[in-house]
């Protein structure tokens, strides 16, 4: 057991608060990750919280689980604990080979970039076809003349 343990970071633990972040919250992409953020979040929570994510995409469970404490150690140490935002860092196959002090470099360029940015809350979008399509439910469409 490791005697320079990190403290524990609050974290977002709900499904439906990382599909909010993920909804309407404002992404930076790096090399090594991708960071979605969301200030405020629409749910009610009195400090900043964070969520780091490595899919199969990284690799087998020891590289993500690295790819994992790689990310973790950024936010213990560059993270901005007197705002309250929603930061969910997600892991690309390049955070195991990319050098710590350039991942250093762009965590600190990203997190000033998505805390500086005014966040609005995105409306939900329809695909253009789906626009024209839409018609309420249980109404089938007519058919014209010119149809056999």
């Amino acid at each position: 057991m490791s005697t320079h343990a990190m403290a524990a970071l609050p974290h977002i633990t709900r499904q439906r608060h990382f599909a909010l972040v993920k909804k309407h919250g404002v992404n930076h992409v790096t090399p090594a990750f991708v960071a979605l953020c969301l200030i405020p979040p629409p749910y009610p929570v009195p400090y900043a919280h964070y969520a780091v994510i490595a899919s199969r995409k990284v690799g087998g469970a020891v590289q993500r689980n690295r790819a994992k404490r790689r990310l973790r150690a950024l936010l213990h140490h560059h993270r901005a604990p007197t705002k309250r935002y929603a930061l969910i860092l997600i892991a690309r196959k390049t955070c195991l080979t990319h050098p710590f002090h350039h991942m250093q470099r762009d965590f600190k360029r990203a997190l000033s970039t998505l805390l500086d940015t005014p966040h609005r809350h995105k409306t939900s979008r329809q695909h253009p076809r789906q626009r024209h399509r839409a018609r309420p439910i249980g109404q089938k469409q007519a058919k014209t003349d010119s149809q056999p």
